[in-house]
């Protein structure tokens, strides 16, 4: 795993050094994140796609280039918004199979844009093999709905408050009977819309070397 993360940090060094070199540096946007992060038992296992738990979900998003202010940010964003973002820092606009799930983060990025709007993120897991779950968090709130997961777990409904738990090991449904039917009503309107929104698959035929 060390070994991955210096080779990584190698290329990306030699790639942002050919950039600077080639006069090109300072009109390009850099983009660094990630598709899951990985979870070392904190939660009855070891790798990815088994759970929406924060060691999974959670993960880096950095962003260097022209139209970026230099800030840390701590509102909520999803790699949904990465592709409006980029195209709308690139003055294109995003064509429309890319639905409307995804939001610009260039207010937020600029130094504007309403803290309000990025308050809550949304997580889905359906890989049958390993588990299915929902996950929603409002703030420092943090609803998590298993359906089933590969660790035995199925059918469960958990709520955390992240800002004193943030390994999410406590809890809190039983003891937020109010709380927590907001937040699943919530979810139940997040999902609904999401299935409004979302642009159907299209089957593309292969030929016969990339089927291969």
């Amino acid at each position: 795993y060390d070994g991955e993360v210096r080779f990584s940090d190698d290329f990306i060094a030699g790639w942002i050094d050919a950039l600077r070199a080639s006069g090109k540096l300072n009109n390009t946007i850099v983009v660094f994140s990630s598709d899951h992060g990985e979870e070392f038992k904190e939660h009855g296992g070891e790798g990815h796609g088994h759970t929406v738990f924060e060691e999974i979900v959670r993960i880096p998003l950095v962003m260097v280039g022209p139209g970026i202010s230099a800030a840390r940010h701590t509102e909520q964003v999803s790699l949904l918004d990465l592709g409006p973002t980029v195209l709308q820092l690139a003055g294109l606009q995003p064509p429309a199979e890319f639905g409307t799930q995804g939001r610009s983060l260039v207010p937020l990025l600029s130094g504007g844009g309403n803290p309000q709007e990025w308050d809550h993120s949304y997580h889905e897991l359906i890989y049958p093999t390993k588990g299915i779950a929902f996950a929603l968090r409002v703030k420092n709130w943090k609803l998590v709905s298993i359906a089933q997961d590969s660790y035995g777990r199925k059918q469960q409904t958990l709520l955390y408050d992240l800002s004193v738990d943030p390994g999410e090991q406590h809890d809190l449904s039983s003891k937020e009977p109010a709380r927590l039917a907001a937040m699943r009503e919530t979810m139940k309107q997040v999902r609904t819309r999401q299935l409004q929104t979302a642009t159907p698959s299209q089957t593309v035929p292969l030929d016969p070397e990339a089927e291969e």
